[in-house]
């Protein structure tokens, strides 16, 4: 489409006539424009007005404003608009010329004159929308041209052939067609506007309720998509008739062919159900098959099992040889071993006795170490005690020298004083040379100490590095030791044993064997009972198998019986309602109740009520239809009823008739004088009314109509003239006489109103008689088709009574017995389930028992692990024991040396401070160095010192023994060389002190404290001499020492530790001899079992034991022992199950013998010959029996092959496997099916029967007889079931005919031989196909025109389908800088869906083929039907579905957009419904422009669209801007007339027109309408009569 370019409105009149619009233009450009107007200034007038040239006379008015309403005066009123045409192809202007119709004709209805006008040009000229002369303008005024000036004006230009103007008289029909054709020229579309662009401007925003009534997407579909599709598709032509008019066809070419393709059908369901026969058959014959190969297949079983069972006797003949020769190896070796462990206990017995005396000479060291300790602490404590003596006399000797002072006062005391320095002087030099010496020896003696220590230490290092070693092997041996504590407590926790070792860390001898034994012999007792229950279950679940089947057989001969009598109550039960229904009709009809079983007679009786009400039905509608006839004239005037045919010549011929009473009622006179008019003329009411000119142009017409009935015309110009007036009925013209009596009540409105109310009520009354003839009608139409459609009799309905009966005896009495076989069945499965229990139990305890004995054998192989661990760990120990030993010899070495050390240390100590003291006292006395003169006394004569007699001590023989030796030396205190001794300085030095220091005491208080210096002195040298005995001492001993605290400290604590050392080694000498005794207990213990195992008395001789692994060899021989026992066992377990089976198949053997099979032992060798059918070596492999290595080596007793050779006996591949079967049409099918051919088939078996276990054996063989059961039960149920598929033909209703039912019958009658039925079955189908081949013939024509149908509507379909995915092409705008597709329509794949839609097609088409032959043959349209069902949207519906259609379009808020579906939009009639109907509306606009025939270019044509006031609902900017963008991507122009403003909507366009209005200066009730143009560019083109009313310039008129 065009843009349009320019509106230009001149002399409108509207707001009844108080508001004008002169002559306005607006320059739109082709741009959005916004006209902005207030509330009540016009603007739906405005769009009102613009829409009008585009679009039918019945679209021009408005809701309350009809068109014609606007124009009440004979000046034109023009409405123009100029389009610019897209690709610059120039301009066309679309004009409209109206005013009130003024011709005073009553045979014409129109009420305006309307002349529309196209003109095209590329630029400006005369016919451009600014220069067109319409008005004229002088100097003075401006004057608006005339309508008829301007239609001869238009004339004028149409005529001249170099411009392009054509104008059209729009009350004229086919101007009117012409018209609207030649705007299409310029795809200006008339549907457009009619359609879309008026219903949005039904109101103000109406474009939200554009789509109000499409609730969901099925109702947009329906409504809006489908409808443009259909409409786009159908331009040229409308392919919906067409399809319509194919199926008319094709549905009268099936009704003709029907009983045709109904016979062709019924024999394709013959065929159909034909097939279920045939494959009954083939099932009932391959069931027989299938039972006579698996009564072969069982033989075979039996034949072999005796074979098996011969063969595994001479085998365990074998094995129970090689077990004895295991138990006499078994003897030796334990011989062997106890004697080995023998000698190892007693080499550790010899080791343990030399650990022992070590122990105790270490012992004695100890022992010894500590007397030398506590010798030196009595030495210690004598020299302390003899230090306090020392002590006591010299605190005697002071007192008494100071008492001697005393007495000598008065002497002379310097020159002894000197002489006492000088002494003391000498003597302290000679010590300190002496105790200097001594320092020096001391020191050397520290060092040689000092150096054996390191030696010492060093060793010590050595020997803790081996013991470190030996402490990581010993902790390694530990852990594995432990590792055996953990087994044996996991087992004892397991198995809920005892298992604890005696202190030697072993078991009793023997009692690992003896448990072992124990746990075998509870395994066997276990295994034993559990076979034994299990053969019993075999055998109970054998009679549980037959009991079920036959529970089975009742049951299902029971639910056959229930299904029967179901069948036939369902039969009364329907032959009972159909009774009801007949009594209801019976009723109905007025007939009594005998009668209900005469069909015949009722149907007679429904046909004469149907003949009745339809009769009288008909009556009713033709009362009816001429009363609406009567009805319509009277509301429309028109009594006089003209043919289609004159009314089209009329309109052809372009005259304007008025029907005489429409005249009367329209033509505004008294109800008074219109009586009077029709009394003058009695024909008026009747007649038409013509112009002059119009009759003579009728009369002149060239072609003419024909008439059934004369009619009168009467001329315009004559009907008011004056006429007698005629009271009479009768009027007569001439020879011509006519009986006229007019209603004058039709001339009168509430008297019409009235009569026209009474009609419509009979009318109403009619039509309410009509429907319920009709319902009656149908009523009956419904009871006869009961009545045909129902099957019951007298005879029928009394037969289904007593087979009921009959049925329900029977179904009793065989409840009855399923109740007792069930209680006995359900006796037998209680029974069943309690040994099933049992030997579930067992087999649970046998696992258990099976998995303690594995873990037994663990726990011995472990045990055996952990001794040698122990023997291993014991000898470490020793090591790691002599190891320490030496340590502790070279620690005690080591603290001994320490000792010393310390003692050395401490004189070294003490030599050193006497040295100093010396040092000090040889300073002090430094100043008499050559006083004395040599050979001088020191100190002064005896007898001096004391008084004459005085006795300080008391008499010698008083004193403690040894105490005069303490004081006999007094009398030699100096040397001869004048040194003193040690004493003697003591004393010198007192009395030196006393001398110096000037004694003042008094001699009394000097005598008491000699007298107790004295007796301290005697006390304590009493002490000495106690200790001296009690610790048996000499004086010598302790003279030398010097008491030291820290040395007497030192010495207790090294007596404490001796002490400990002692006591550690008393502990560990116990432990030994302990071990001693358990070593000697354990080589008993193995001599004890040496006899009680081996029967000997002593061990072997030494070099005589292998050097082997005892237990690993006795563990292999037990193995190979067990190995061969559990062989031995097996293959006694086998003996025993082939003798079971074979016992259970006795009952079949006897019967198969009896049926003439031969049953002998077959004994496979080396199996069946490989390729034969068979795989190699299928059977025994060769060789087998005993196996190479085991005990006796392969090939012993039987060699391989010996015999029969390998193959001998039937060889295999000759056989049917199963579940193979002949279909019919196989030319060897009667030979295969022969008990001959079948009992010559060889066997094959898909296992080794010798290989299998008896559990899996009896297995087998009960998979052999329950499919045998099987067989015989499917064999049974095979012919029962063929017998139910032909009974169930031969009640099928499609087969009720002979043609159908005698070959059912025959072979029903040869159901005992599957071949003839097979036979009688090829015979009776091959009849049948060739009749199809001749009926085919005709059918091919109906199937090749309905193939037509579904190949041109389903291309339709997809043509449809793939337009409907083009409507949501251009819907993508950006928003927020990204893109969004604002509609998407999801609809189903076409390829993917294809062969369903066909489908769905054909059975569409079938439907509507079957319900339009139903109308055909009840007489009814069925082009009024086809044209209701083949319709795009019901086909489009039918086989794709519009509910598959989805439809999703986006919500943009003012931070977000999402998706949202339709069925959301619906339900908000905001600002977001109003944007998405907005995008709906410009996709489907964009779609029914886009050519899509032109593939090379892609055209989005410009649009159009006019919108009231379209932001009354939304002015939101987040919402306009993706409306604009939208109308943008579109190429749509938006002309909006609105009363709203604002920022957010003056954005929006770039053209915007403000409208007001101006009062009028000469009228106070008039006002202008004044356009202001506020934005947007103006063409310099300015408008020849554009009008100022500012200066109260107006048009003349």
């Amino acid at each position: 489409m065009s843009k349009i370019n320019a509106v230009r409105l001149i002399n409108l009149n509207y707001n009844n006539n108080s508001i004008r619009i002169s002559d306005e233009i607006f320059q739109l450009g082709g741009e959005s424009t916004l006209l902005s107007l207030r509330n009540g200034g016009g603007k739906s007038v405005l769009v009102q007005m613009m829409m009008a040239p585009f679009v039918h006379k019945r679209y021009q008015n408005a809701k309350d404003r009809p068109f014609s309403s606007y124009f009440t005066t004979n000046k034109p009123t023009f409405i123009l608009v100029e389009w610019k045409l897209d690709q610059g192809a120039g301009y066309v202007l679309t004009g409209m010329m109206v005013r009130r119709n003024q011709e005073i004709s009553e045979e014409r209805q129109d009420e305006l004159e309307m002349v529309n006008f196209i003109a095209e040009y590329k630029g400006r000229c005369v016919q451009d929308i600014y220069h067109i002369p319409v008005v004229e303008k002088t100097k003075k005024d401006i004057t608006l041209k005339g309508f008829g000036v301007c239609r001869q004006l238009f004339e004028t230009w149409k005529r001249d052939r170099n411009i392009p103007f054509y104008y059209y008289d729009m009350n004229n029909s086919a101007q009117t067609k012409q018209y609207f054709d030649k705007l299409t020229e310029y795809q200006i579309y008339c549907k457009e506007w009619e359609g879309i662009i008026k219903k949005v401007n039904l109101k103000e925003s109406g474009l939200s309720d554009l789509f109000a009534d499409c609730r969901d997407e099925k109702g947009l579909v329906e409504k809006w998509f489908l409808e443009a599709v259909e409409n786009k598709l159908n331009q040229d032509k409308n392919r919906m008739k067409e399809f319509q008019s194919i199926m008319e066809k094709y549905t009268g070419l099936y009704k003709d062919n029907q009983s045709k393709i109904k016979r062709r059908d019924t024999i394709r369901a013959f065929d159909k159900e034909a097939e279920k026969i045939q494959e009954s058959t083939f099932h009932y014959r391959e069931m027989w098959a299938k039972l006579e190969r698996q009564k072969a297949r069982i033989v075979d079983f039996i034949c072999r099992l005796r074979g098996l069972e011969q063969q595994e006797k001479a085998k365990a003949e074998m094995l129970r040889e090689r077990i004895e020769g295991f138990v006499e190896e078994l003897l030796h070796l334990e011989y062997e071993k106890l004697s080995g462990e023998y000698y190892e206990i007693h080499h550790k017995e010899q080791l343990a006795v030399s650990s022992l005396e070590m122990l105790r000479m270490e012992e004695e060291d100890l022992e010894r170490r500590k007397a030398e300790i506590a010798h030196g602490l009595h030495i210690m404590s004598c020299a302390k005690q003899r230090a306090a003596v020392e002590e006591y006399r010299e605190e005697r000797d002071s007192s008494r020298q100071r008492l001697l002072l005393c007495k000598e006062k008065q002497e002379n005391l310097e020159p002894e004083r000197n002489r006492l320095g000088s002494g003391l002087r000498k003597y302290y030099d000679m010590l300190q040379r002496q105790k200097g010496q001594e320092r020096k020896q001391c020191s050397a003696s520290i060092g040689e100490m000092e150096q054996k220590k390191e030696r010492g230490r060093e060793a010590l290092e050595e020997l803790r590095g081996t013991e470190r070693k030996l402490a990581e092997r010993d902790g390694e041996l530990t852990a594995r030791v432990g590792m055996f504590d953990r087994t044996e407590d996991a087992f004892n926790q397991e198995y809920q044993e005892k298992w604890h070792r005696n202190l030697l860390g072993e078991y009793e001898a023997g009692a690992l064997q003896i448990a072992q034994a124990e746990y075998e012999k509870a395994f066997h007792a276990g295994e034993r009972t559990r076979l034994e229950l299990k053969k019993e279950a075999e055998q109970c679940r054998e009679q549980l198998k037959s009991m079920r089947r036959r529970l089975e057989d009742k049951a299902a001969e029971k639910s056959r019986q229930e299904a029967a009598v179901k069948e036939a109550r369902k039969l009364l039960e329907d032959y009972e309602q159909e009774l009801l229904e007949r009594s209801v009709i019976l009723r109905y009809l007025g007939m009594g109740q005998e009668a209900v079983f005469d069909t015949e007679k009722i149907l007679a009786a429904v046909q004469r009520k149907l003949l009745d009400t339809d009769m009288v039905r008909q009556n009713l509608e033709k009362d009816a239809d001429k009363l609406e006839k009567e009805y319509k004239r009277m509301a429309q005037g028109q009594v006089l009823e003209l043919s289609e045919e004159f009314k089209g010549m009329l309109e052809e011929a372009g005259i304007h008739y008025v029907y005489g009473m429409e005249w009367l009622r329209k033509n505004q006179f008294s109800v008074t004088r219109n009586q009077q008019l029709a009394a003058r003329q009695p024909f008026l009411p009747y007649s038409l009314i013509l112009s002059k000119q119009e009759l003579e142009r009728l009369s002149g017409l060239s072609e003419q109509v024909y008439t059934s009935s004369p009619i009168p015309i009467l001329l315009r110009e004559e009907l008011e003239q004056n006429a007698e007036v005629q009271a009479e009925p009768v009027h007569s013209y001439e020879k011509l006489h006519f009986y006229i009596w007019f209603n004058d009540n039709l001339l009168d409105e509430e008297k019409l109103k009235q009569l026209l109310s009474e009609q419509g009520a009979r009318i109403q009354k009619l039509q309410k008689s009509i429907e319920t003839k009709k319902a009656e009608y149908v009523e009956y139409i419904g009871q006869q088709e009961k009545l045909r459609n129902q099957k019951v009799s007298k005879g029928a309905y009394e037969a289904a009574k007593e087979d009921i009966d009959r049925q329900g005896r029977a179904l009793s009495a065989l409840e009855q017995e399923l109740v007792k076989q069930r209680e006995a069945l359900e006796a037998l499965e209680e029974s069943q389930s309690q040994r099933e229990q049992r030997v579930a139990v067992l087999e649970k305890e046998i696992q258990y028992q099976n998995r303690r004995l594995a873990d037994f054998a663990g726990l011995v192989r472990s045990y055996g692990e952990y001794r040698e661990n122990c023997n291993q760990l014991e000898k470490t120990r020793e090591e790691r024991a002599r190891s320490r030993q030496l340590q502790k010899l070279e620690e005690g070495k080591i603290s001994r040396l320490e000792d010393a050390l310390v003692t050395e240390r401490n004189r070294l100590s003490m030599l050193e401070r006497e040295e100093e003291e010396c040092m000090e006292k040889q300073a002090r006395y430094q100043q008499y160095a050559h006083l004395l003169p040599e050979g001088a006394n020191v100190l002064p004569e005896k007898e001096r010192l004391l008084p004459e007699g005085a006795n300080v001590l008391p008499e010698k023989e008083r004193l403690l023994p040894g105490e005069a030796e303490l004081l006999s030396g007094e009398e030699h205190l100096l040397p001869d060389k004048g040194i003193l001794s040690a004493e003697q300085a003591k004393e010198a030095e007192s009395r030196y002190d006393v001398i110096t220091s000037g004694i003042s005491a008094e001699q009394k208080e000097l005598e008491e404290r000699a007298e107790k210096a004295q007796k301290r002195y005697v006390r304590a040298a009493e002490e000495l001499q106690e200790l001296a005995e009690k610790y048996c001492l000499q004086p010598e001993e302790w003279n030398g020492v010097l008491y030291h605290k820290k040395e007497e400290a030192h010495q207790e604590v090294m007596l404490v530790e001796q002490e400990r050392k002692i006591g550690r080694k008393k502990e560990q000498i116990e432990r030994e001899k302990i071990q001693c005794a358990l070593l000697k207990q354990e080589k008993n213990g193995k001599l004890a079992q040496m006899k009680e195992r081996c029967q000997k008395e002593e061990p072997i001789a030494g070099e005589e034991i292998q050097t082997i692994d005892f237990q690993d060899a006795i563990r292999k021989l037990e193995y190979e022992r067990d190995e061969a026992e559990k062989e031995e066992k097996q293959v006694l377990k086998k003996i025993q199950g082939y003798e079971n089976h074979l016992t259970a198949l006795a009952e079949y053997e006897a019967q198969f013998q009896e049926e003439g099979y031969i049953i002998e032992a077959k004994i496979p060798v080396e199996g069946n010959a490989a390729g034969e059918g068979n795989a190699a070596g299928a059977g025994i492999a060769a060789g087998e029996g005993n196996t190479a290595g085991a005990g006796i080596a392969a090939g012993e007793g039987n060699a391989a092959g010996e015999g029969n050779t390998a193959g001998a006996g039937i060889a295999a591949g000759a056989g049917i496997a199963e579940e193979s079967g002949n279909h019919a049409g196989e030319s060897d099918a009667a030979e295969l099916y022969t008990i001959e051919s079948i009992r010559r088939e060889t066997i094959i078996w898909d296992v080794n029967l010798g290989e299998l276990t008896s559990g899996e054996l009896t297995k087998q063989k009960g998979i052999l007889l329950r499919d045998y059961n099987s067989y015989k039960d499917r064999h049974r149920e095979a012919r029962a079931g063929l017998e139910r598929v032909l009974n169930r033909m031969l009640r099928m209703e499609a087969f009720g005919e002979d043609f159908y039912q005698k070959p059912l019958e025959t072979m029903l009658q040869l159901t005992e031989d599957a071949g003839r039925v097979l036979r009688q079955l090829d015979t009776t189908l091959a009849s049948y196909h060739n009749l199809m081949e001749k009926l085919q013939v005709d059918i091919s024509l109906v199937e090749k025109e309905k193939a037509k149908i579904v190949e041109l509507v389903g291309d339709y379909l997809k043509e449809v389908h793939e337009n409907m995915n083009k409507i949501d092409r251009n819907s993508t705008i950006t928003v927020r800088q990204r893109p969004v597709k604002m509609l998407k329509i999801e609809l189903p794949d076409w390829l993917e869906n294809e062969s369903l839609y066909e489908l769905r097609l054909q059975d569409y088409i079938d439907d509507v083929t079957a319900k339009g032959i139903a109308l055909l043959e009840e007489n009814r349209n069925l082009q009024e039907f086809l044209g209701t069902r083949i319709t795009t949207k019901g086909v489009y519906d039918a086989v794709i579905g519009i509910s598959n259609v989805q439809i999703r379009l986006y919500k943009i808020e003012a931070q977000r957009e999402y998706p949202i579906t339709w069925a959301d939009v619906a339900k908000n009639s905001g600002g977001e419904g109003f944007l998405s109907a907005f995008v709906i509306l410009s996709a489907l606009l964009y779609y029914m422009r886009k050519d899509d025939s032109d593939l090379f270019v892609d055209r989005n044509e410009g649009k159009v669209l006019l919108m009231d006031n379209p932001f009354a609902q939304t002015n939101a900017s987040h919402l306009l801007r993706p409306l604009m963008d939208m109308a943008k991507k579109v190429n749509t122009q938006l002309i909006c007339l609105s009363g709203l403003g604002g920022e957010s909507i003056y954005n929006c366009f770039d053209n915007i027109y403000v409208l007001t209005l101006i009062a009028a200066n000469l009228r106070n009730d008039m006002q202008y309408l004044r356009a202001e143009h506020m934005r947007g560019s103006e063409e310099e083109t300015m408008i020849v009569s554009q009008i100022e009313v500012m200066e109260q310039q107006e048009l003349e008129f």
